[in-house]
């Protein structure tokens, strides 16, 4: 636990109950930072239940309106706060799944002298930090509240990460604030002609280093691809479709290595439950009840992998 300190967690879902993925995340949160704040969207009312849970474990729930993406939320709770009255702050958002417990990553934090850090860092565009898991103290607190400040609420995503995202670190780093990432991007890109997002593209050798994240977005893409693949051979079975069968299965065992390894690297989820939360997340980048549109496909999946 990390004494005088404060999470603000930012999730956005549109029913009753928090999603299985935040709830394993809060609950994680929970050994580490002594207040947690929720912020999410103000269109919904929790069930009873739930609302019992947030009681139990002393979170304290903010409902905004979904303005500016994470910062924006994250913006309109600090506003608010009195943060003489902490150290250090964690900025952490419900973008990522988490895979297993991130005590590593805390015990890292107790003996680095950075001030502005993360998870993660990336040379894209410019050198920072990304911002779903951010843990800020000491003198870069002051910097980051007067960033927010001038910088306001923004609500087109590219301002976002050009102001924010990228900004901000960049932002520190001018001001002379140590900043830093407890997975660094360089081992990766070594030796590799392609530099695309690290958490996109290296994947499958984060996860074998026991990255504890995984981006609901990249989970759902992993999946559609997936299922596509398996459209793909099935069409060719049964409609004698012109697809290079070769190609799918290469691409198709490609996948599924990846599955393998983080299957085997987290500690929270089964293989169920990862289909079970693609399913979820492509309803809910769809904003429709759009659930059912792969339900054949995610069976053959389930019985080619062995997940039922």
């Amino acid at each position: 636990m990390i004494n005088n300190s404060l999470c603000i967690f930012s999730t956005y879902f549109e029913t009753e109950t928090f999603p299985l993925y935040v709830k394993t995340y809060l609950n994680e949160l929970l050994n580490y930072f002594e207040k947690i704040i929720i912020v999410t969207n103000d269109n919904k009312t929790l069930s009873l239940s739930e609302n019992e849970y947030v009681t139990k474990n002393n979170f304290e729930i903010k409902y905004v309106k979904n303005q500016g993406w994470d910062f924006g939320m994250w913006t309109k709770v600090l506003k608010d706060i009195n943060m003489d009255n902490y150290s250090s702050l964690g900025l952490i958002n419900d973008s990522c799944i988490l895979l297993r417990k991130i005590d590593d990553f805390f015990y890292w934090a107790e003996t680095n002298n950075l001030d502005y850090f993360g998870m993660l860092d990336s040379p894209q565009r410019h050198y920072h930090i990304q911002s779903y898991f951010l843990i800020i103290r000491n003198k870069a607190l002051n910097a980051l509240l007067s960033y927010f400040s001038k910088t306001g609420i923004l609500n087109e995503k590219a301002d976002v990460i050009n102001h924010y995202e990228i900004g901000l670190s960049q932002h520190m780093i001018q001001k002379g604030i140590k900043v830093g990432a407890y997975f660094s991007y360089k081992k990766y890109y070594e030796n590799n002609p392609e530099k695309p997002n690290p958490l996109h593209g290296y994947i499958g050798a984060l996860m074998s280093d026991n990255f504890p994240l995984l981006k609901k977005e990249r989970l759902w893409q992993l999946h559609q691809k997936r299922l596509e693949f398996l459209k793909n051979e099935n069409y060719n079975i049964f409609f004698d479709k012109d697809v290079n069968f070769k190609i799918i299965q290469e691409n198709l065992e490609k996948i599924n290595s990846v599955f393998d390894i983080i299957e085997k690297n987290n500690v929270f989820y089964s293989l169920n439950d990862y289909v079970e939360q693609a399913v979820f997340f492509e309803s809910f980048m769809n904003k429709q009840n759009k659930k059912n549109k792969f339900d054949y496909f995610i069976e053959k999946v389930k019985k080619r992998l062995k997940f039922v």
